[in-house]
């Protein structure tokens, strides 16, 4: 007993500093054989891991949590052994176990640990993450606009602090300054826009549950941070979450909350017109607008070159790559393709069971509204369903650590009420 509470003991602290990692410091770390990495949140992934399966094999149970033990926990399963497969039909050598060991670390020491605490302890968590989250909001939009002012040249390059970091970044795709988008202290501004949407929506779930002001804040803070990443794809999909939130605000709050956001960008409209231009910033989304995807320079390029090329790749994988998809056939860009690529039809479905389990569950906020995390799964399902035709995010840890936190928070509600 003393050996268990000892262990929880240190899988809390490992925890938190494995989330702060991950918001602060996951681009850095240092390249291993091949294109393998040790990315600096691993140093804390692997002692989760060790110290998880001490405490399962001591423990010999685990907590019952229903949606994660079973859809969530076949989708896992088909990302640690797809892998595994191509070693096996000889697709790839050793780094097959890389492929593998890297899914472990992005999906198991935020799951385990799910698995071997009680439920109370969501809330404990919660209030570490509301903080955390506030912080990192406020960091990534001031870094965010020094980005851009670098860019226009209205300030001096010697501003970007990560220009320091950047010997250590392990991603090809890392950008100090990444054209006129802000991407904070991110990889990229992709990387910055997915963790500007997970934010807003899990300020806005808590706000649906709390009716905390401070966090009606913060969803307009992380609406901006992703504003300033002109991702087109986050915009549109915050502006659908953003819209199906409206509907569990009450009645006062919803006037308010639609002239706030009138107010905020009538501003914005014209800080940004006098000093970068709307033309610069947002030509991105002009472009959409007057000419349609098709005429989408980014767009076509998928449509017309990259999905038709990868498709033509996959002719010599009858089972599909297995191990990541990109060592075999190239860039993707796409979700979905992504997992068809590696795995065809059986991880497809495996994908869409995921989806569509975690859909039925948050559907739950339409009848109990004090459950606020359900909302938080619904916006994340949301957003995966959408960006995943031009994005893979189902493979960002933040996406996966929210997804989980999540259906941890719901789940725990929901056990907890059943016992009142």
């Amino acid at each position: 007993m003393l050996l268990r509470f000892k262990i929880i003991d240190v899988l809390n602290v490992l925890i938190l500093a494995y989330l702060l990692a991950l918001f602060f410091l996951y681009p850095y770390g240092l390249p291993l054989i091949g294109s393998n990495n040790l990315r600096v949140s691993d140093l804390f992934a692997f002692p989760i891991l060790g110290l998880a399966i001490i405490l399962l094999v001591h423990k010999n149970k685990v907590y019952h949590y229903p949606i994660l033990n079973s859809f969530v926990l076949l989708f896992i399963l088909f990302e640690l052994l797809y892998p595994i497969l191509g070693l096996f039909v000889g697709y790839e050598g050793l780094g097959a176990i890389g492929n593998t060991l890297r899914m472990a670390l992005i999906w198991l020491p935020f799951y385990l640990y799910i698995l071997l605490s009680e439920p109370p302890k969501v809330l404990e968590l919660d209030r570490f993450l509301n903080k955390v989250l506030r912080y990192s909001i406020v960091l990534n939009i001031i870094y965010g606009v020094i980005q851009i002012a670098v860019r226009i040249r209205m300030l001096p390059y010697s501003f970007l602090i990560t220009k320091h970091l950047e010997p250590f970044a392990v991603d090809s795709h890392f950008r100090v300054v990444d054209g006129i988008r802000a991407s904070g202290f991110f990889v990229n501004t992709t990387g910055l826009s997915v963790f500007a949407i997970l934010s807003m929506s899990y300020f806005l779930a808590s706000y649906i549950g709390k009716r905390n002001s401070w966090d009606g804040a913060f969803v307009l803070l992380s609406f901006l941070a992703l504003v300033l990443t002109t991702s087109r794809a986050g915009v549109i999909t915050a502006v659908i979450i953003l819209t199906v939130g409206w509907i569990f605000i009450p009645n006062r709050g919803k006037l308010v909350s639609i002239l706030i956001f009138l107010l905020m960008g009538v501003v914005g409209y014209f800080i940004i017109d006098l000093y970068v231009g709307t033309d610069v910033l947002f030509g991105r989304f002009t472009r959409i607008i007057e000419g349609g995807a098709a005429t989408d320079r980014s767009f076509s390029h998928r449509t017309e070159r990259l999905w038709p090329r990868v498709f033509q790749a996959l002719e010599s994988f009858e089972f599909g790559t297995l191990v990541n998809a990109v060592s075999k056939v190239g860039l993707v860009d796409s979700g979905y393709l992504t997992y068809y690529a590696q795995g065809k039809w059986p991880f497809i479905l495996a994908l869409i069971i995921f989806l569509i389990g975690t859909l039925i569950k948050s559907l739950n906020i339409f009848v109990d509204r004090a459950n606020w995390a359900n909302f938080l799964v619904l916006a994340i399902v949301i957003y995966l369903s959408f960006t995943m035709v031009v994005l893979n995010p189902l493979r960002s840890p933040f996406v996966i650590f929210f997804l989980l936190f999540g259906l941890w928070m719901a789940e725990s509600h929901k056990s907890q009420h059943a016992k009142n």
